[in-house]
């Protein structure tokens, strides 16, 4: 599952609450959520780390708050601008690599 923004500036961990993650997790009853954020490749290497790791922390407090007291032990990580799904070339490449992607497991 993969929770992306339109932009960079509209992200919000309210968009994610559109994504079936909550219902998912719910229905699926995993153990454990990794949450692994990603940036596109502008900037330095630390800011990146620093923004996908965040943009990961926001979207698992997120997900906190949806599943309220769920046993579920989530983690959050950064992979900066590492695994790009598109070409960082490109303002519509860029914007599909700042992402976060949710796994079950």
């Amino acid at each position: 599952m993969s929770c992306s923004p339109r932009t960079a500036r509209s992200w919000t961990p309210a968009l994610c609450r559109s994504y079936p993650a909550p219902r998912e997790i719910r229905q699926q009853h995993p153990a454990a959520v990794t949450v692994t954020g990603y940036t596109d490749a502008i900037g330095s290497a630390a800011v990146n780390d620093g923004l996908s790791l965040a943009r990961a922390r926001a979207v698992v407090q997120a997900l906190r708050a949806d599943l309220g007291g769920a046993s579920v032990q989530f983690r959050a990580e950064a992979q900066g601008k590492g695994e790009p799904v598109a070409a960082n070339s490109t303002a519509a490449g860029r914007q599909l690599n700042r992402r976060v992607v949710i796994t079950l497991g």
